[in-house]
Order: structure tokens, then C-alpha cells, then sequence
């Protein structure tokens, strides 16, 4: 590499003109797209110049604003094969903007504009959350748009509650799967029995027991039981849903 030759002077300023020229091309594109939204300029080219510009600063909403104007406008005109490839190549910027930063808001809005009449798309893009929150597990942007894509998709709280059990296992201190949990506990439990209740709670109680007993001092196991506690069934003593749960934190607090 002819830049391990440069003196650390010269690489500084190599730096320096390498930084200046992409100062350069983003203004030069940004006036470029502010003064084609300003002239309603709803063109292919338009499309491929905000393109441009977002992946130098995909933190520019009122350019997302611009495609989402410019899409609005193609997607009706075009056959099945053309909307295909524009909705595809929509989705291809965003997940490299959202490689760029994933805690852009939006980004996460117009991503939910895109999909929402995309149903095939529907299960990628969970797979998508899942990759992304392997990455970042407390991405709220990504655990709302989640929420979103669940609720256009159908996934029952059932089903769904099966994702927090994956991903509470992986990190008992993973404070936004445990308060994904909750609202998912919520709606199920509201159509249970009372015996289907006190066998939940139980549950919930033993699994938030090894919790304590994995990450002790962390305060999102702890948030949770506190919740627990207020939506235990009021025919219910605390003791005879969760006496393991609670006897583990007597011992605990015992000394030796």
C-alpha cells in the first residue's frame, strides 16, 4: 500500500484532502436533492441522487421524506417487475444505512412505510430484527419496529413469546426482552383460566428465580418480578403461585 510509504505528515494530509473531497461531494449532492424536492422533481434520477446522498448521511429525514414523495409517485405506474425492483432496492439502501447507524428514527419510519403493504416481505424482515438484535438486544428502535411487523403479520403472543425465551436465556440482563415479555403476558394471560393462570405465573415466577440467581445485582430481572407481582391473579396468595421464587430470595438474603 503506497500509503505505509507516506511520511506521518503527508498522511495526515492525504487525510485531510480525502476528507475534504467527500465534504465537497456530500454538499454538492445536497443542494443537488433540496433543490430538486424543491422543484418537485419526482424523477428516476431524483431517486439515484437521494440514494447517493443517504449513504453519506443516512441521518437526513427530510431526504428519506423526498424517496418516500418520489416512490409514492413511481409505484402506482409501474408494472409488477418494476415495483419489484424498486421495492427491493429500497430495502437493500435501508439495511445499508442501517449498517452505517440503527438507531436512526428515520430509517425505522421509513422502513414501516415501505412494508406495510409488502406481506411477503413480512417474515424477512423479522428475521432481519432478530439478526439485528443479536447485534444490539437493547435496539429499541428495533424491538418497536419488531412490534410493528408482528402486528401487520399476525403473529399471535403465543408464538411470539417463544422469541423472549430465546432471548432471555441468552442474557438474563436483557432489560427489553423481559418488557417485551410483559406486554405479551399481558394479552395472554387475559384469556386464561384461573388454573391456566396460576400455572403461568408459576412459570414466570421460576424463570425470572434463575434470573436472580445468574445476574443477582442486575436490575432487569428485578423490574419484571416487581411487575410479576402486580399481575399475579388476586385469588391468588403470592406464596402458592411462586413459593420457589420466593424462598430463593429468603435463602439469599440469609446469612451463612
Amino acid at each position: 500500500d503506497s500509503r505505509d510509504k507516506l511520511r506521518p505528515e503527508e498522511l495526515t494530509e492525504a487525510r485531510r484532502i480525502a476528507t475534504a473531497r467527500k465534504i465537497d461531494q456530500y454538499c454538492t449532492l445536497s443542494r443537488d436533492c433540496l433543490s430538486r424536492r424543491k422543484a418537485n422533481d419526482l424523477s428516476l434520477e431524483s431517486l439515484q441522487q437521494t440514494k447517493q446522498l443517504l449513504l453519506l448521511n443516512p441521518d437526513f429525514y427530510t431526504i428519506w421524506n423526498f424517496r418516500r414523495d418520489i416512490l409514492s409517485s413511481m409505484l402506482p405506474s409501474v408494472d409488477d417487475e418494476a415495483r419489484a425492483t424498486l421495492l427491493k432496492d429500497e430495502l437493500e439502501l435501508l439495511e445499508k444505512a442501517l449498517g452505517i447507524n440503527p438507531k436512526i428514527y428515520s430509517l425505522w419510519n421509513h422502513r414501516k412505510w415501505l412494508v406495510k403493504d409488502m406481506p411477503q416481505a413480512w417474515p424477512r424482515e423479522l428475521k432481519l430484527c432478530e439478526k439485528l438484535l443479536d447485534l444490539d438486544e437493547r435496539n429499541f428502535h428495533c424491538w418497536n419496529y419488531r412490534r410493528y411487523v408482528l402486528a401487520l403479520a399476525g403473529v399471535t403472543a403465543d408464538d411470539e413469546i417463544k422469541f423472549t425465551d430465546k432471548k432471555i436465556n441468552q442474557n438474563f440482563s436483557n432489560y427489553s426482552a423481559w418488557h417485551h415479555r410483559s406486554a405479551l403476558l399481558s394479552e395472554i394471560i387475559a384469556r386464561k383460566s384461573a388454573a391456566e393462570r396460576q400455572a403461568m405465573s408459576a412459570d414466570e415466577f421460576d424463570l425470572v428465580t434463575q434470573a436472580f440467581y445468574t445476574e443477582p445485582d442486575d436490575q432487569s430481572a428485578w423490574f419484571y418480578h416487581r411487575w410479576l407481582l402486580g399481575k399475579v391473579p388476586k385469588v391468588l396468595s403470592v406464596v402458592d403461585v411462586g413459593p420457589r421464587s420466593l424462598s430463593a430470595l429468603t435463602d439469599s438474603t440469609t446469612p451463612v
